[in-house]
């Protein structure tokens, strides 16, 4: 409410370089206007004004506009009202006896603020790039697998399909992580176990032969892929297996009768 402080609040942003647009409001409907629908990139309040207090100033930022830096700019704040404030939201608070460090406190919010919208986009994407992810392979006629050697080995993930191909359901590949060496045929299941044992994993596709649940023998077709850490050990395999039986079938129908 005290037009000279806001001033000097304004002359001070503009000495320290900050280019500016404020707007000066000093009670409650004003306030919800100039916060909806598009919000500032920060909030400078006192504490005490005739038309409203800065406990209900930062209860209605919380209402319409949360993610914005809200700074007390103040007389005097007791320190049990400063830890208040702080606990309900307020970014910072600067005495007007100590308005040097305002611009200081702007920039450090302002930086805070900026990291915090760049940091929930980032989260925001990745959650929408692993739901297409889980779309892709969980739509997928191929099982799509990740197989991990440390800590423990185990299948991190392993696609739907797997269930059509040999009849096990993705849980129960997780639950034990040596199914797949059973029910791999007697004459691949050396190949599966000098990838686990030597941790050398094959280039190009390999063809795997397995005994579904149904008792028949899948042929599969597959491509494993190393995934390292920093240190260039082999930390996991992930790969990619179709089922290729019914071509193989056919080739050798055809050999029989060429």
């Amino acid at each position: 409410d005290d037009l000279g402080a806001f001033e000097l609040v304004r002359a001070l942003l503009a000495a320290d370089g900050l280019e500016v647009s404020v707007e000066h409001v000093d009670e409650p409907a004003a306030y919800r206007r100039a916060l909806a629908p598009a919000a500032p990139d920060l909030i400078l309040s006192d504490f005490n004004l005739p038309g409203i207090d800065g406990h209900t100033a930062l209860a209605i930022k919380r209402e319409l506009c949360p993610g914005i830096p809200f700074i007390f700019v103040t007389g005097a704040l007791g320190e049990e009202t400063a830890v208040e404030t702080l606990r309900n939201g307020a970014t910072d608070f600067v005495l007007k006896s100590s308005l040097a460090r305002l611009t200081s406190a702007v920039r450090r919010a302002l930086a805070e603020a900026r990291e915090h919208r760049e940091r929930l986009h980032a989260e925001q994407s990745l959650r929408a790039s692993e739901e297409r992810f889980r779309r892709l392979t969980a739509n997928a006629p191929d099982a799509i697998f990740r197989y991990r050697f440390e800590p423990v080995p185990s299948y991190e993930y392993i696609s739907p399909a797997i269930e059509q191909i040999v009849g096990y359901r993705p849980e129960e590949f997780y639950a034990d992580p040596e199914l797949a060496r059973r029910i791999a045929h007697p004459g691949d299941r050396d190949e599966l176990r000098a990838i686990a044992r030597s941790r050398i994993v094959p280039l190009g596709m390999r063809e795997i032969r397995w005994s579904g649940r149904d008792g028949r023998t899948v042929v599969t077709e597959q491509r494993f892929v190393p995934v390292r850490n920093e240190l260039g050990q082999l930390v996991a395999v992930e790969g990619i297996a179709r089922d290729i039986s019914d071509r193989k079938q056919s080739e050798e129908q055809i050999h029989l009768l060429s």
